[in-house]
């Protein structure tokens, strides 16, 4: 999952999309802990990969247009 996404030569908002539907029907079975998903926060893990994939390919697609496309990543921090 995570080399799917990290792979930015061929990054695609399908290739994201297939793998968060692929993490959507396995967490619907029940096995989403057996192939392999992180085990710790694993709804935050998943859905902060795709946000940052979703982000570096916005990127890609607007270089040629003077846009900058940040994603920032304050890592944890206290909610209530």
């Amino acid at each position: 999952m995570r080399a799917t996404l990290e792979d930015e030569e061929n990054l695609t908002a399908e290739r994201i999309e297939g793998v968060l539907n692929l993490f959507t029907d396995h967490v619907s079975n029940g096995q989403w802990e057996s192939d392999g998903w992180p085990e710790t926060w694993t709804e935050y893990a998943v859905s902060k990969l795709a946000l940052n994939s979703y982000s570096r390919l916005l990127a890609k697609r607007l270089k040629d247009c003077n846009i900058s496309v940040n994603c920032f990543c304050p890592g944890f921090t206290q909610t209530e």
